[in-house]
């Protein structure tokens, strides 16, 4: 009890004023053992629940924190500013459409709807997690990422192929980010789950920088890949794009962290 009231009071350490702090700073603030906050800090990096900065090696609260209960999921405010986009996809298509964000190499869903024509025999739901290269989500955020952030992202990879479709190294999957950036979204055919296909989108921050992804989903008897392509994703990439000027300046802050994006968090 005593070590999980301690990791509570570092998380509670990090506010809109101190979005990023050091173990030295924490251990001063919490009047805590150096040593010992060391191991709080890495325990909880290691759970998800922090994340570093590879050039300040500051920590910084991460997407995981959300999972700690669904009522912060559901004041999330980019969730609510990009609701009915979602619903209107779902009254076009009539099939899954999901919301993610990025947590370091996979996506976590913030969003999740079916519709009423809704087919597939595998459901996600909010908090679920995919290794972001598996995932059309995944790939639509990770291919608009800065040069080194991807590099960096893509070197935690553990690529270990659920079906013959996936990528299976580093090279295949650096020409599929290369392929969503020369049309403008990501396509999942049948990589994660035989017999499922999506295309997703990222939705960009006023700077530039992909803060989620939403995708459509569906089966693969229902649509072929080329249909997905040629009908589906048009209508994603233009309600992504609607969803992106929504968004407030500063909202490309790393994950959705940080007082930049305290307006979406909420």
């Amino acid at each position: 009890m005593a070590s999980l009231a301690a990791g509570l009071r570092v998380l509670a350490a990090f506010t809109a004023d101190r979005p990023e702090l050091g173990v030295g700073e924490l251990a001063r603030m919490l009047e805590m053992d150096k040593r010992r906050t060391q191991r709080l800090v890495s325990t909880l990096y290691d759970l998800g629940y922090l994340e570093q900065d590879p050039q300040t090696r500051r920590y910084r609260p991460g997407v995981c924190v959300l999972t700690l209960g669904y009522a912060a999921l559901q004041s999330l405010d980019l969730r609510q500013l990009a609701r009915p986009h979602l619903v209107a996809l779902i009254e076009q298509f009539g099939q899954s459409v999901n919301l993610a964000v990025r947590h370091r190499a996979e996506v976590m869903f913030i969003d999740c709807l079916r519709g009423a024509t809704y087919r597939l025999g595998v459901n996600v739901h909010i908090g679920d997690r995919l290794p972001i290269q598996l995932s059309s989500l995944g790939k639509a955020m990770l291919a608009y990422l800065p040069e080194q952030e991807r590099a960096e992202v893509i070197g935690e990879i553990r690529f270990q192929a659920t079906t013959e479709y996936a990528a299976a190294s580093p090279g295949e999957l650096q020409e599929m980010l290369a392929q969503t950036r020369e049309r403008g979204f990501a396509v999942m055919d049948q990589e994660t789950t035989l017999g499922v296909r999506s295309v997703a989108a990222p939705l960009m921050s006023p700077d530039g920088y992909p803060v989620a992804a939403v995708n459509v989903v569906m089966p693969t008897p229902l649509v072929s890949m080329a249909e997905m392509t040629q009908t589906v994703a048009p209508a994603l990439v233009e309600t992504a794009a609607r969803i992106s000027q929504l968004l407030p300046a500063g909202a490309g802050n790393r994950h959705l962290t940080g007082p930049a994006s305290a307006e979406l968090l909420g």
